[in-house]
Formats: structure tokens, C-alpha cells, sequence
């Protein structure tokens, strides 16, 4: 591919190839370029601190966000569990 992030050309690319829509997948991004990236290929983009150091972490939060990310997360259990929060329906207990 000659481009990389920002450019949503990555994840066009790769939604095509599996066959998956933007609006049914799921990016995880722990920069600004690939959270933009997602975003303006109409992914659900949650910002990942899990590799970012203890010292930067505020900033690359609040970076995050203004960049389109919908959560901030920094651990796979915490993504799990926004994961299950999201897509608790009334009918199951969250």
C-alpha cells in the first residue's frame, strides 16, 4: 500500500479484503495517526494506552479523543470489559 496513516486507505484496504463493513468493525489505535486513520474510514476507534509509557499517558488519552476515539482503554481487560458494556442489550444484565 504507498500510503499509511492517516490515510484511511489501510483500513478501506483491509475492510474490503474480509469482507467486513465499517460500521461492523472495531479498531483499536494507541496513536493519533491511526485513530484518524479509522475514523475517516468510519471505524469505531477505542485508543489503546497499553504500550504508551506511564509519563505520556494523560496527554496521548486527551489526544486520543480529540482525535475520534470513542474510549480510552489500558489493559485488555478493561477493553473486554467496555466491549461488554457497549453491547449490553436490556435484556442482558451488564
Amino acid at each position: 500500500m504507498p500510503t499509511s496513516k492517516p490515510d484511511p486507505a489501510v483500513y478501506l484496504h483491509t475492510g474490503e479484503v474480509l469482507d467486513i463493513a465499517a460500521h461492523h468493525g472495531l479498531a483499536i489505535e494507541d496513536s493519533v495517526s491511526g485513530v484518524t486513520s479509522a475514523v475517516a474510514a468510519g471505524y469505531v476507534t477505542v485508543g489503546n494506552l497499553m504500550f504508551v509509557p506511564d509519563d505520556e499517558r494523560p496527554c496521548r488519552s486527551a489526544e486520543l479523543i480529540d482525535a475520534g476515539a470513542v474510549a480510552i482503554t489500558d489493559s485488555w481487560h478493561a477493553l473486554a470489559t467496555a466491549l461488554t458494556l457497549s453491547t449490553a442489550t436490556p435484556e442482558t444484565p451488564r
